[in-house]
């Protein structure tokens, strides 16, 4: 991974000295600014000081000469390679790589002008972080580690992202052993601290919950204020002395703040808090107790930086959801299927639970869970049994040896249990929970996995996997990039190949001022799925005014024939419609003529039913350096028609800038609407990359091998004849899936762990055949990633002749999607 250190720049000899270690003597002052811990994931060598960790899987030292042959000229060692006084490079030699690199961030978080606010505990930690992030940022300039980025790794690769412009920095900091968070302390030295609870997670590598407990809190040894719960009387003995805290407790009426009431109901509660003998009532969309607790845990801060609650209060009924690693699929008969069978610490499971009853329509309910350690403890049995009870499961299979030692409170029909894995797979072979809705909960070693592809529907083993938290990390990055203007997120062509409607549902869960589609259909399609937000149609080449009208769509008027057009129609019915009045500044596609505005605001002033949106023009090429004064010129035509219609019409939004311009002109944007499409997916040309995710990844797997001897030819037409013997793997996935045909002459190359394989022969319409060498043990059913990375889809793209733009929207319908919350 490489983060940007974004305001500091680093010289080699600053390095040198920061490590206390002799400067390199071949060494040019070259400027770092972004350290990788990941070879793969170096995407500007020349800048980038790569580190070479060692551990259990991998060594990044035999990767060394590979970055220097990319472009890579800084390297931290824990020894030299064998040519590397043939290395015009720099060599930071030191005795533990990883030692090291948490010093460098040690010394980068020395540079931080503003407050850190560190957040540890059992479970809760990441979605405490996302929650503060959500009631505080319109208050203040905030910035929160991404992801679950809190371990050895992770903490100093947050730190690194952290720019100098933030109010305040929210950090997460998880420990699996003794000794480690006194790291994190050194590191982050927060001033202020979170602690969201204490449980049984990750206890095996402590002698006692004391322990454990004494270990957290060392996170919290000079912090100005700990916020916490009052009523664990188990962490209030071993606060660190001296530490002052602010606390919320259930009992206590002498806590910071009392929680009077609670008031649940199906899916949402209401809760009262009493603070400095005030009531404060706010309501949550979830019911769960845990999740309730990180809600009051999450305005802690609010009430003691006396923020301003009549703004903050209201955020709590759309607080978003903050999940594990779960999948959204289809089962067999069309209901739902979510399923994480990697992570089961304790803690994700109300999570999983509360999720699962959010998304279950069908009677019909099926539990798959595997047994885990904690199931010992009573205190877990009783929470397991209410979870089941809320979700009303009518069918449970139990997998593992551990659930004979508990009771379950429902009826033992219900109840499947079985030893092993391979028992449940040979009882589900067929439609045996058709129609049903399905959560599958398990731990790794259990293999469920399997149980997931066998009740999933679609056999078809191409699959087009949409992170959509990644999704809204990029929507946050760039509504603050933008400086928090308004945002029209595009999602034409099908959410550009993702799904429009899941794209347009997380989207508005993050308050996202408008959606832009191509057609009227397009806008249709998602208002009968429940989007309720602004819609504009951005070529409604022919405008049916009843349904925009019936839908509450918003067409873009681009010529005079069109707007006469609207205002007769809405004057004959005695209609009102909001409409976006389209400029050409340049682009020469649609949009009215710079000369015709004066006519256009004639007309629309002569009315009072066609009601302006917005005003707004396309630019052209803001991606591009070379073409920077053509893009100035046509801001300052669009700046001379937003300001001419501006004197005689109020309360209408104006947008020039695209992803593009958000990312490299976000300083100098007077509108106050931006536009992004391709960004939001984690596409971009521009250096910002390195801070967006790639939203979609293509995958596919090997239907058959086929050994091959020399003078074989493969696929149609013969174009492809082997000059020594090897094995060939057939793969799930042609042209039609929407791998360009045009790359089989380009030498296109797919992955398996990140290993390449040449494309041989011809791609078909639904399969490809690639070259595995004949020592190979690959075998069917093996996953091949045609991108995952934004790196594999410009390359793809670069060989088929065209833009990453073209290859995810050409991604066939059949291809399942498969979607991670």
């Amino acid at each position: 991974m490489s983060l940007p250190l974004c305001i500091l720049h680093l010289t080699v000899s600053e390095i040198a000295n920061i490590l206390k270690v002799p400067t390199p003597k071949k060494h040019k002052e070259i400027c770092i600014d972004s350290f990788a811990i990941d070879s793969r994931k170096v995407l500007m060598p020349k800048s980038t000081l790569f580190v070479a960790l060692s551990g259990q899987r991998t060594n990044g030292h035999k990767f060394i000469d590979a970055l220097y042959k990319k472009g890579c000229r800084a390297f931290l060692v824990e020894r030299l390679p064998q040519k590397h006084k043939r290395y015009k490079a720099s060599f930071f030699k030191v005795n533990n790589t990883l030692l090291a690199y948490q010093t460098l961030a040690k010394a980068w978080r020395k540079n931080f002008t503003f407050d850190v606010l560190a957040i540890t505990g059992s479970s809760g930690k990441t979605i405490v972080k996302e929650w503060l992030y959500e009631l505080l940022r319109e208050e203040w300039f905030v910035y929160r580690s991404p992801q679950s980025y809190n371990s050895k790794i992770g903490v100093p690769l947050s730190v690194f992202s952290a720019r100098s412009v933030y109010d305040l920095s929210i950090f997460e900091a998880a420990i699996s052993e003794p000794g480690e968070m006194n790291t994190h302390a050194d590191i982050l030295s927060p001033e202020y601290g979170i602690f969201t609870g204490i449980g049984p997670a990750h206890q095996s590598e402590f002698e006692s919950l004391d322990q454990k407990i004494k270990e957290k809190l060392l996170l919290f040894k000079r912090v100005k204020c700990l916020f916490l719960g009052a009523d664990d009387h188990r962490v209030n003995k071993h606060l660190p002395k001296g530490v002052k805290t602010f606390t919320y407790s259930f009992k206590d009426k002498g806590a910071a703040v009392y929680v009077k009431k609670v008031i649940k109901k199906e899916k949402k509660a209401s809760i009262t808090l009493l603070y400095k003998n005030k009531s404060y009532v706010f309501s949550v969309p979830f019911s769960s107790q845990p999740l309730i607790e990180n809600a009051i845990l999450s305005l802690l801060p609010a009430f003691y930086f006396k923020l301003p609650f009549e703004s903050i209060l209201p955020k709590t009924k759309s607080l978003p959801n903050v999940h594990m690693r779960l999948e959204e699929k289809i089962a067999h008969g069309g209901g739902v299927l979510l399923s994480d069978e990697y992570n089961l610490d304790p803690a994700s499971l109300p999570l999983a639970f509360d999720q699962f009853n959010q998304l279950s329509e069908k009677p019909k309910r099926l539990l798959v869970l595997s047994d885990y350690p904690e199931l010992t403890d009573s205190d877990q049995q009783i929470q397991l049994n209410k979870y089941i009870k809320t979700c009303r499961f009518t069918h449970i299979c139990l997998v593992g040896k551990g659930f004979k030692k508990i009771t379950l409170h429902i009826p033992p029909k219900n109840i499947s249990y079985f030893k092993h894995t391979e028992d449940l797979l040979k009882k589900i072979n067929g439609n045996v929970y058709l129609g049903y809705d399905i959560l599958i909960k398990g731990s790794r070693n259990h293999n469920l996995e399997r149980v997931t592809q066998q009740l999933s529907f679609q056999k078809q083993q191409t699959t087009y996997t949409i992170d959509l938290n990644a999704l809204v990390h990029n929507y946050r990055f760039l509504k603050q990039l933008s400086g928090q203007k308004k945002v029209m997120a595009i999602i034409k062509a099908f959410g550009y190949g993702a799904g429009a409607f899941k794209i347009a549902k997380a989207l508005a869960g993050q308050k996202v001022d408008y959606f832009g589609v191509a057609y009227i259909d397009e806008g249709v399609a998602l208002r009968e799925k429940g989007i309720q937000t602004p819609i504009m149609v951005m070529n409604p080449t022919r405008i049916d005014f009843q349904t925009l009208y019936d839908y509450n769509l918003e067409p873009t008027l681009h010529d005079l024939q069109m707007l006469d057009a609207t205002l007769i129609w809405c004057s004959q019915n005695k209609k009102k419609i909001k409409v976006h009045i389209e400029f050409d500044t340049g682009m020469r596609r649609l949009g009215f003529s710079l000369r015709q505005y004066k006519e256009v605001i004639k007309r629309l002033k002569s009315q009072k039913r066609v009601q302006i949106a917005s005003v707004f023009s396309h630019l052209v090429a803001s991606d591009k350096e070379e073409f920077d004064v053509f893009s100035k010129s046509q801001k300052k035509q669009f700046t001379t028609i937003a300001k001419a219609f501006a004197l005689h019409f109020k309360s209408f939004d104006t947008h020039l800038y695209n992803s593009a311009a958000v990312q490299r002109f976000n300083s100098k944007n007077p509108f106050s609407m931006v536009r992004i499409g391709l960004a939001l997916h984690g596409i971009t040309q521009s250096e910002f990359s390195t801070d967006l995710k790639l939203v979609g990844k293509l995958r596919t797997t090997i239907s058959k091998v086929t050994r091959v001897k020399k003078e074989d030819s493969v696929s149609y037409n013969r174009s492809y004849i082997f000059k020594k013997n090897t094995k060939v793997a057939t793969l799930a996935i042609g042209y039609a899936d929407g791998l360009p045909k045009i790359t089989e002459k380009n030498n296109l190359k797919l992955y398996i762990e990140d290993k390449p394989y040449p494309v041989v022969g011809d791609i078909c319409m639904d399969m490809c055949m690639i070259d595995i060498g004949i020592d190979s043990t690959l075998s069917v059913g093996d996953q091949v990633d045609v991108f995952v990375n934004i790196n594999q889809l410009q390359t793809l793209s670069k060989k088929a002749q065209t833009i990453p733009y073209e290859v995810i929207t050409g991604i066939s319908k059949r291809v399942k999607r498969v979607y991670v919350h």
